[in-house]
């Protein structure tokens, strides 16, 4: 008899949740989606969940287990840092992931657990890229001994982030259903990475001022990522974090960026609501679905509710209903073609 397939789906959907602002949320939302996604559906499948912690903070890490991980493993923890390793190229992806080893996710769940040095890491990676891409027919003695050619060095980055998302793509095949990644609140490299990486990207933010100004720089990353580096990107909706409906701003900001995407269903019509047991159980390292409190199971709905909106607009190698990051592109650079930007970078279509 042969050996049943690990995975209902024949690729990894991959998601990534962004910000470029920390205390939104994303963390929360990865591990609770993650969650979600590892619940026993309608049908009766049970889909296999890869996380990813791109996060230098490793606060999601933490939520799934990385200090029983580290006590267990040792100094034989491998990390996204072992992974991102160009001399580790030829190590199959899922030896980098971890089973959470915790009754909820009965063996569907594996972390690929984050790290502190990760900022150092892409530093070291974008110099070796940088340092191969010369400033053409200048020398030292010209003064630009440490100038590099920008067009050369975002074609190696579009390769690179390629080669990452093919290897993740054909490792994980079989393997996992669905891929979430955690970011860091910034628009840096390890940014672009995951948005280089994923089928579909999750803004998450919470309503304020400071917030839809992050939102808005947000558009522009993804609309950059999508021209430079990956054209197969899509945009899963914008999600509303810790909203307070009885707060007059809260209303207000909700209210600016349905206006300003008007024409286009952006806006997630799931909201989470401001709650202390969502908070509560991050805290603890755990998600919302493995809360013992009583009033917990009104927030795993949610959460479910918003998984199910997510499917039926994405999360899924059926056509979806999503928005093209080019909606941000031309919001921010007009309606612009970018083939020839596309073309320059080498980013050819799968």
């Amino acid at each position: 008899m042969s050996k049943p397939e690990l995975a209902v789906l024949k690729y990894p959907v991959i998601l990534t949740v962004i910000m470029n602002k920390g205390g939104v949320g994303k963390t929360t939302t990865c591990a609770n989606i993650a969650a979600a996604l590892s619940e026993t559906r309608p049908t009766g499948n049970r889909f296999r969940i890869g996380v990813i912690d791109l996060d230098p903070q490793t606060n999601l890490s933490c939520v799934l287990g990385l200090d029983e991980l580290q006590e267990k493993h040792g100094d034989d923890l491998v990390t996204i840092a072992e992974f991102l390793d160009v001399d580790n190229e030829d190590i199959p992806v899922d030896e980098f992931f971890y089973r959470v080893d915790r009754p909820f996710f009965d063996n569907r769940l594996s972390l690929l657990p984050g790290h502190i040095d990760l900022e150092s890491l892409k530093d070291d990676l974008e110099y070796e890229m940088k340092s191969k891409s010369p400033l053409r027919g200048k020398s030292k003695e010209d003064g630009f001994a440490n100038s590099y050619d920008v067009g050369a060095f975002e074609q190696k980055k579009a390769q690179l982030f390629l080669g990452y998302r093919e290897r993740l793509r054909q490792d994980l095949a079989g393997k996992f259903d669905y891929i979430v990644i955690d970011t860091p609140p910034s628009r840096g490299f390890l940014t672009q990475l995951a948005l280089g990486l994923s089928d579909y990207v999750l803004p998450v933010m919470i309503p304020g001022t400071k917030e839809f100004d992050g939102l808005i720089m947000m558009e522009q990353l993804i609309a950059d990522c999508w021209a430079s580096y990956n054209p197969n990107l899509s945009v899963a909706g914008v999600l509303i974090n810790n909203l307070f409906e009885r707060e007059v701003l809260s209303k207000d900001i909700r209210e600016m960026a349905k206006e300003r995407y008007s024409g286009k269903e952006l806006m997630l019509k799931t909201e989470i609501p401001r709650s202390v047991r969502i908070a509560e159980a991050i805290s603890n390292d755990r998600t919302v679905f493995e809360s013992e409190h009583r009033d917990a199971e009104v927030y795993r709905n949610i959460y479910r509710k918003l998984l199910s909106e997510l499917y039926s607009r994405a999360l899924t190698n059926k056509v979806n209903t999503t928005v093209s990051p080019q909606f941000f592109y031309d919001l921010h650079y007009g309606a612009e073609e970018v083939g020839e930007e596309q073309e320059m970078m080498g980013v050819v279509n799968e």
